[in-house]
């Protein structure tokens, strides 16, 4: 079929969860820039399933993304979050449509799914790492997840990137932390304890980075994913930092 198109269609199931799965067969195959992705409404026909935009969006961007929902039923505020989403999309599309991609299976059994892009941008190598949370048990926290592809000697800023102002579509339940998870726990220092040792390189901020850490720091110690609940995501950018 590729002979006569330049995207295909995974499967018509465009359940975000659900997608993670088939997404992952496909690109055993494929790559991710074959891979049409769209989001859909935020109570999926195929099971009644609710999720996030923001789950949503970050599903449907470890491939081509597309929006198959009726924007003229979303509010003022999902246009906005959405508007955001794609931006930042455009941002890291070379990298996860003809970057190296990384499967990170390590914490499969803990109900998280991560991907992770690498490439060359503008500024030195790039990487951009997708991770998701199926479901949280009581006081079941996560342990850090190991990047991988990264130079060892090198410094790279990780920026969470944040939606501004977004909103969880989700009934709000009382104790949840709705919306969050997308910043770096200690990404900035404050408190005792909140540094990682050789994260930040010679201790020295860099032009104002959220979070410095060495290549071999990400690979070795990892990342820390302050997701939380059901069905929460995050999106992490890291980039090489020169000079």
């Amino acid at each position: 079929m590729l002979r006569y198109a330049d995207q295909a269609w995974p499967s018509d199931n465009t359940d975000a969860f659900d997608r993670l799965s088939i997404q992952e067969g496909f690109s055993y195959a494929y790559g991710p820039k074959l891979m049409t992705c769209w989001v859909t409404e935020a109570v999926s026909g195929m099971n009644q399933r609710v999720t996030s935009l923001k789950y949503r969006f970050h599903s449907a961007m470890t491939g081509t993304l597309g929006i198959g929902a009726n924007l003229n039923e979303w509010s003022e505020g999902q246009l906005t979050e959405a508007a955001k989403l794609v931006a930042q999309y455009k941002a890291i599309r070379p990298l996860v449509q003809g970057g190296r991609q990384y499967r990170l299976a390590a914490l499969k059994h803990k109900g998280v799914d991560a991907v992770q892009y690498v490439g060359v941008g503008d500024s030195g190598e790039e990487s951009v790492l997708f991770a998701f949370l199926h479901a949280q048990k009581l006081g079941d926290g996560l342990p850090r997840l190991c990047l991988q592809g990264l130079d060892p000697d090198k410094r790279y800023e990780v920026e969470g990137v944040e939606i501004e102002g977004a909103k969880d579509e989700r009934p709000e339940i009382e104790g949840a932390r709705g919306g969050e998870g997308s910043e770096i726990e200690g990404a900035r220092g404050e408190g005792e304890g909140s540094e990682i040792e050789g994260a930040r390189g010679e201790g020295r901020e860099i032009g104002g980075a959220k979070d410095v850490r060495s290549g071999r720091a990400l690979m070795r110690i990892g990342v820390e994913l302050p997701l939380r609940g059901d069905f929460d995501s995050l999106m992490y950018r890291i980039r090489e930092l020169r000079g």
